[in-house]
């Protein structure tokens, strides 16, 4: 090969497998090991699907004891093959536990608002109360027994070494709570919950024929100038000639992509309508109106106690559970705020936002 050492040689096929069976076993083994000093784990577990496959990632989290530092690391990325229900995900996550012997150290498990991870969790989490019912049952039946046994060595004087050995799987064998799967506590993810607040709860503004009509308007406008940029490089040339850097474009998993790029259209039409009305002409598309820039304005001005709590949330570093409820209360706050003001289209947009937050029971 030109340019190649001829004392180096390129690895086989089957070597290259090898060599990554035993990186990945080494790398599985270091993580067992370090699991077995942490007495408290966090996971997280997400299913998704590509193509026609689908797979189950899991990550674990805890506190290191010595520098008291926040560390993770993924346990399994696993292909789920076959329609993948609640049962499914439950029995693979439980499998991945006890892969590394953490199924009874984890203190909870965040995923997503999915109702196959939701149902999962509520068939096979053994919450308190259910075993305080377990627990209840068998002292009762155990006490009752012990009662009866009391009248007959009384009755049939017995001699009181005698014992008897009380059968309870029967007692348990009938209820739902026997089963051998055991899945941690759940927690909802705060940030997925927060997104389906700006996106599903924020369509029911939608029912305000005027909000309706003022909002369809402004992002029809907002699409064209992003898919021009996107599909033109004279157009995205123009826009960074006049703005001085690309516009943002929206992503449809992240509604902060969204708020951002309106953010950014917003200063412009706000500091320098004239450059943004040249961009608009270069791509021969109507300008904004001036209620349009009026909606963009209060549209960012009511969602950026939103964005700005997504922001804080999703840290990857320094970011703890400690930090959701004052963050999560001062969104309520500033959201109030925001029905005093004299808001033109935005108001009703505050209230089904509020309503949201209250539905879901992000506290």
């Amino acid at each position: 090969m030109l340019g190649r050492d001829s004392a180096l040689s390129v690895m086989c096929l089957k070597t290259l497998r090898s060599n990554l069976v035993q990186d990945a076993e080494r790398m599985r083994n270091n993580i067992c090991s370090t699991l077995e000093q942490i007495d408290f784990v966090a996971t997280t577990a997400d299913c998704w699907s590509k193509g026609k496959r689908s797979f189950l990632d899991v990550t674990a989290h805890w506190i290191n004891p010595s520098t008291l530092e926040r560390e993770s690391a993924a346990l399994a990325c696993r292909r789920l093959k076959g329609k993948y229900t609640f049962d499914v995900l439950a029995r693979q996550m439980y499998s991945i536990y006890l892969d590394y012997s953490i199924q009874n150290k984890i203190v909870c498990t965040t995923t997503d608002n999915g109702s196959k991870f939701c149902k999962a969790f509520r068939y096979y989490v053994i919450n308190k109360n259910i075993l305080s019912y377990i627990l209840s049952t068998i002292w009762f039946f155990f006490f009752n027994r012990v009662y009866e046994n009391q009248e007959l060595e009384e009755r049939e004087n017995e001699d009181d070494n005698d014992e008897e050995f009380i059968e309870l799987t029967s007692l348990l064998e009938g209820d739902d709570y026997s089963t051998e799967i055991i899945l941690p506590p759940h927690h909802r993810c705060a940030c997925h919950t927060l997104h389906l607040i700006a996106t599903k709860d924020a369509e029911k503004a939608m029912i305000n024929v005027r909000y309706k009509q003022i909002f369809r308007s402004t992002l029809a406008k907002c699409h064209k100038l992003w898919a021009k940029q996107n599909q033109s490089t004279q157009a995205a040339d123009k826009i960074k000639d006049m703005l001085g850097a690309y516009l943002k474009t929206p992503v449809v998993t992240r509604w902060n992509s969204l708020y951002d790029a309106m953010l950014q259209i917003n200063n412009h039409t706000t500091h320098v309508p004239d450059s943004i009305n040249t961009c608009m002409d270069f791509c021969a598309l109507p300008r904004f109106t001036d209620a349009e820039r009026e909606f963009i304005k209060e549209y960012c001005q009511v969602m950026c106690p939103l964005s700005t709590a997504l922001d804080i949330l999703q840290e990857e570093k320094g970011m703890y559970m400690g930090y959701l409820l004052p963050v999560l209360y001062s969104l309520k706050d500033k959201l109030d705020a925001q029905i005093m003001k004299s808001l033109i289209y935005c108001k009703l947009l505050v209230q089904v936002l509020l309503e949201g937050i209250k539905y879901r029971q992000v506290y």
